[in-house]
């Protein structure tokens, strides 16, 4: 269904209902007209209001999504200095404990090479 056949329909509902109420009221045409008159100016008040609120809305949220980025990016950087902090303090004990490790594969090395060049008496064949 096409959008253009609603509307002209919901059009000519409206239309029929205004006409239906307003032949069918028991009210004077004057009292009619000013109350609809005051209906009306109540109803575009409240739209400005509305309007008026989304626009407020509207500001709010763009002013929310700045701020958001440029905590964001504060925060970004900042996570980024504290992991360059942190491997800076770190490489230091990496560095050691690699020469630590080294160091004990080579004693490793060396005592198996003492227990392959003594000659004990129960390794004799």
């Amino acid at each position: 269904m096409k959008f253009s056949r609603l509307a002209l329909g919901v059009g000519v509902g409206l239309v029929t209902g205004f006409a239906t109420a307003v032949l069918n009221t028991d009210r004077s045409g004057d009292t009619l007209k000013t109350e609809l008159k005051s209906t009306a100016d109540g109803s575009k008040i409240q739209l400005s209001e509305i309007k008026d609120n989304a626009l407020e809305i509207k500001e709010y949220v763009l002013k929310t999504k700045d701020e958001s980025q440029i905590a964001i990016q504060s925060l970004s950087e900042d996570i980024k200095t504290m992991i360059n902090d942190f491997k800076a303090d770190i490489n230091p004990n990496i560095e050691q404990i690699q020469k630590n490790i080294e160091n004990i594969s080579n004693r490793g090395n060396e005592i198996q090479q003492e227990i392959q060049n003594t000659k004990l008496p129960f390794l004799k064949k």
